[in-house]
């Protein structure tokens, strides 16, 4: 446990900037803050990415060491996901620009991402270890999404700016700032769910909730990609 409240709270100091950079809204919302329906369909993903990688993701290592145990090898896996997250990104980002589009690459790395904590959620993380490469490099190409997020969201806000004078950087900083706030948002419900639940049982529960989660955000952004939520997102 005590391992687990140091990662987590080295998490919690490392968000603070974004945090932080949150505090320009209140003072210049004209030039930071734009807003469309359609820009919910991504700041879902966006909470729920946040919400599983601060809940699960941050405290990785925690869960690859039951009792104590398996210290080495948890430095060993946890450092290997972090390798293939950046070498995954790569290769993402290549087949979102060349290939599939950012949308089904998007698409692919948030299933990934479903798949590996549904593995983790069934699977006892050291019962046997083909389970646990495989769940490892499908949270790495889950992970290694966010860039690709990011740079959807940014696309998003700059075809939405329907003023006059639009602007590439006033676009990235509203794509920015939305992106902070789910991510923020996202960053609290998982402190919650960690005080909320008991912490001896608590792994089951909280991979259970960014189950639901994800799969939900990922739904509504496939609906609203696809124009069945058109009616419902089109501006007033």
């Amino acid at each position: 446990m005590e391992f687990m409240t140091l990662s987590f709270g080295i998490h919690a100091w490392a968000s603070c900037p974004s945090l932080a950079t949150l505090i320009p809204v209140l003072f210049w919302k004209s030039y930071y803050f734009l807003y469309s329906h359609r820009l919910l369909l991504f700041i879902g993903l966006v909470f729920s990415r946040s919400l599983t990688n601060n809940a699960i993701v941050s405290v990785l290592s925690w869960l690859l060491t039951p009792n104590g145990d398996h210290i080495v090898k948890s430095a060993i896996l946890t450092n290997a996901h972090d390798v293939l997250s950046l070498v995954f990104l790569v290769f993402m980002a290549y087949a979102a620009d060349s290939f599939i589009g950012r949308f089904n690459t998007l698409l692919f790395s948030n299933v990934a991402y479903i798949v590996a904590l549904v593995l983790f959620w069934k699977f006892h993380p050291h019962d046997k270890i083909w389970v646990l490469l495989v769940t490892l490099a499908l949270l790495a190409l889950g992970t290694s999404g966010y860039k690709i997020l990011q740079d959807a969201l940014r696309d998003l806000v700059t075809d939405i700016d329907d003023s006059s004078d639009p602007d590439e950087t006033r676009s990235n900083a509203r794509a920015t700032i939305w992106y902070r706030v789910a991510y923020m948002l996202g960053f609290v419900l998982a402190i919650f769910v960690w005080v909320f639940l008991e912490f001896d049982s608590s792994w089951k529960s909280a991979i259970f909730i960014c189950i639901i989660t994800m799969t939900l955000a990922v739904i509504i952004s496939g609906f609203g990609h696809l124009g069945i939520l058109g009616y419902f997102l089109k501006p007033s």
